[in-house]
């Protein structure tokens, strides 16, 4: 087998990398394949102790109450909370093998490999030596039944999880018309429908759309440098808008300790390239400004604690 790429230590394979025929990436997918449950005060608990070896140091163990949906990870006004997760299904644990995804010669064995990893849920994109490339998800996603799984409920015979969704439901890409795909975290399925199993809470697609717009205005062959070029591309389109926005407010200053370093930082902003680089004087503060102007539109200027991590 000649294979090349990245590992994960203590997997044994190739995540992500190429051999001969096929390579192939992952990206994040924002899928989400586990589940809080409100345990019934009814059900059957279990305990279990987990002993964890620490090197020149004695076992540490560790004390776990099971129910039958995962274990018990909180309690909250003397109600349980079990941990529903596609990870701890012993039946997932044993398809984590790289190897089919490693030996892999065409798109058909790509699609198989993918279709049977039981890992974390992503983007696999793919490109073959015959000609094709492709988008898909791999990974193991929850069939739910009666609830979607965005908050926390019981378990019953019309609300809980039955199966796991089946490959030939999961969304494939072939060889678009435009000739490139773009996958940078962002969503890449619709929202509504059925569609929104696979997915409901995606990073900012800012990203992909630069590398989109990279990609199309590339009229040439691709080279090894045009593709480190993409990647150490640091042009942030989400603060190019924030620094129009600002730009665009009609400022009125009457306070003179404001003017003396409003002023500057208007200068600063208003000659950014868009260029988020070590260097730059302007970027930080229009980070700042965004964060800023999150928590003026969201929440109480006086109760921001545990908010403001989430406007960065």
């Amino acid at each position: 087998m000649n294979v090349y790429g990245v590992t994960i230590p203590g997997v044994p394979g190739i995540v992500i990398g190429r051999n001969t025929k096929v390579a192939w990436a992952f990206t994040n997918s924002a899928i989400d394949n586990a589940d809080q449950v409100l345990v019934p005060r009814d059900s059957i608990l279990a305990k279990r102790t987990e002993i964890i070896r620490v090197k020149n140091e004695p076992d540490q163990q560790i004390q776990f109450i099971d129910s039958p949906w995962g274990p018990i990870v909180e309690e909250k006004s003397g109600t349980s909370i079990a941990l529903q997760w596609t990870a701890l299904d012993p039946a997932n644990l044993a398809n984590l093998s790289l190897l089919e995804l490693n030996e892999a010669q065409t798109t058909q064995d790509l699609l198989a490999a993918f279709g049977s990893w039981a890992g974390p849920p992503q983007n696999a994109i793919f490109a073959t030596v015959s000609g094709d490339i492709g988008w898909t998800i791999a990974g193991v996603l929850p069939n739910r039944e009666g609830f979607d799984g965005q908050s926390r409920s019981t378990r019953s015979l019309h609300t809980d999880w039955k199966g796991y969704v089946p490959r030939n439901r999961f969304p494939i890409l072939l060889n678009p018309e435009n000739g490139f795909i773009v996958s940078a975290n962002q969503r890449s399925v619709p929202v509504t429908g059925s569609w929104s199993q696979f997915g409901h809470h995606w990073p900012n697609p800012a990203r992909a759309k630069r590398i989109l717009n990279l990609l199309a205005s590339q009229r040439e062959p691709w080279t090894p440098q045009d593709c480190l070029r993409v990647q150490t591309d640091v042009l942030s389109l989400t603060h190019l808008w924030y620094k129009d926005q600002l730009l665009s407010c009609s400022l009125k200053i009457d306070n003179s300790d404001e003017k003396i370093w409003l002023e500057p930082a208007l200068a600063i902003i208003s000659q950014w390239s868009g260029k988020a680089d070590p260097l730059s004087n302007a970027y930080p503060i229009l980070k700042y400004f965004r964060e800023e102007l999150f928590l003026a539109f969201l929440v109480n200027r006086h109760d921001t604690v545990g908010i403001r991590t989430r406007a960065r």
